[in-house]
């Protein structure tokens, strides 16, 4: 099975002429594992959610996202949702893991810098006014979504917190986590071969520490374990044919 640079260096030409990981797919088609598994994680199933609702949750992130940052964000939000639906189990509230994984990132107005709290304050109103039945539940889930795995108040939280903070940081490794780095590379303006560089010590380099340890929930310690041995596996033969 061959593994070539292309589809990374395709990726990271069309993230830097401002098109989402959903375009850069629809392009062009290539014979890599990576490129087939991140068009199976791009098959989005349908909102759960009435039509109004589910258009409210898109304007709204509109309205806080804007350029090309926002079709990668939007994305993530929505493969954070699917990966929630299959970790979701008995007496899980899939109405409130939806509005949480659609909306878990829309503090990150200004980068990712204390996005939750930011968030937080932004979500209120808005989820008063078009969700309120489902608006304490929602603030814990986004409230707690980064929290380490022995974290108090994470550990006393409810399923719906665990499933989609487990589901965020599943979507950051395996194939979508190489998406998401190569698009982090690009929006900053940094060379490629960071990629591949021991150099590189922004949070690539936290992410490839994570182990399935690092997830509460046995299914996705399961899931993560396999994201992160494909992720390492593609990677370092990427790597090879990089530097030759």
């Amino acid at each position: 099975e061959k593994y070539s640079m292309m589809l990374i260096k395709f990726m990271y030409s069309g993230v830097q002429s401002g098109l989402g990981l959903r375009e850069i797919l629809n392009l062009k088609k290539f014979r890599d594992p990576l490129y087939k598994r991140l068009v199976d994680e791009m098959n989005f199933s349908p909102s759960l959610l009435k039509p109004e609702e589910d258009l409210v949750i898109k304007e709204f992130n509109l309205a806080h996202w804007d350029g090309p940052i926002s079709k990668w964000r939007i994305e993530h939000c929505l493969r954070v949702k699917e990966k929630a639906f299959g970790l979701c189990g008995k007496g899980c509230n899939k109405r409130v893991v939806e509005i949480s994984s659609r909306l878990h990132d829309i503090g990150k107005v200004a980068g990712d810098k204390n996005h939750v709290k930011i968030g937080i304050r932004i979500l209120k109103p808005f989820l008063g006014a078009y969700f309120p039945n489902e608006t304490n539940d929602v603030l814990e889930v986004v409230e707690l979504h980064e929290r380490k795995a022995n974290d108090k108040e994470f550990v006393n939280s409810s399923l719906e917190a665990k499933v989609v903070r487990d589901a965020d940081k599943l979507e950051k490794v395996g194939p979508s986590g190489i998406a998401l780095q190569v698009a982090k590379l690009a929006f900053g303006g940094r060379p490629l071969e960071l990629l591949f560089s021991k150099s590189y010590e922004d949070d690539w380099l936290k992410k490839h520490l994570i182990t399935e340890k690092d997830f509460v929930l046995d299914k996705a310690r399961k899931i993560a374990k396999k994201r992160i041995e494909f992720e390492k596996r593609y990677l370092a033969k990427a790597s090879k044919t990089y530097v030759s």
